[in-house]
């Protein structure tokens, strides 16, 4: 339905017997409203063209049962993922890497990776995931479709999968980097801890 509603200001409405949450009254088709408060909170439209309920109610929509029963699920298992995350990588980033490497050039070797970490991390990090974050942008501020300003809605399904998928390449790459440095590493030589045994002859007519 072409109303002519405008994206400017994300005014969400709820259909409660539907569970739909639109993004405007406008965009619901609702003529007549009983507001509370200026911006709409706490107010009540009807005879909305675009929903069989009598009545729909400003702001999204609660999540459902089953929505609270996957948060919990998925924040135990954040916790437990960083846990494991944590005890693994901290050893690897700061210890691993100067095992492969001569001790005359571990100060270097500090330094190379202390650089590499803000050129790669710290600056190309954020321009990647921005422009991964940008792309699933649903509605835009303003319409249109131009990728500037504020984003109202994201595609949260395709993001998620997009930030997980990316996070597990990356780490793939990290652990392969450290298997081929143990692999390809030659063994350093074995020195017998043994002390040399002294000359108590020797010893004496000194």
């Amino acid at each position: 339905m072409e109303c002519g509603c405008s994206t400017e200001f994300y005014q969400p409405t709820c259909d409660l017997g539907h569970g739909v949450t639109y993004f405007s009254p406008c965009h619901a088709g609702c003529q007549a409203s009983s507001l509370s408060q200026k911006d709409g909170a706490g107010g009540v439209y009807s005879a909305c063209r675009c929903s069989t309920s009598p009545h729909l109610l400003a702001g999204p929509c609660p999540p459902g049962p089953r929505c609270a029963r996957k948060m919990w699920v998925v924040l135990i298992a954040q916790n437990l993922l960083g846990i494991v995350v944590f005890i693994s990588a901290y050893p690897a980033l700061h210890v691993a890497y100067l095992r492969v490497v001569n001790e005359i050039d571990r100060t270097a070797t500090q330094g190379a990776k202390h650089f590499f970490t803000r050129a790669f991390g710290f600056l190309l990090g954020p321009i990647i995931f921005g422009a991964i974050i940008d792309n699933y942008c649903a509605v835009w501020r303003g319409g249109g479709g131009d990728a500037s300003g504020s984003c109202h809605l994201y595609d949260l399904n395709n993001l998620i999968l997009t930030f997980s998928l990316s996070q597990t390449a990356l780490r793939l790459c990290s652990v392969t980097s450290f298997f081929l440095s143990w692999r390809f590493y030659p063994d350093k030589p074995k020195y017998s801890e043994k002390l040399p045994e002294c000359d108590n002859d020797s010893n004496s007519n000194i």
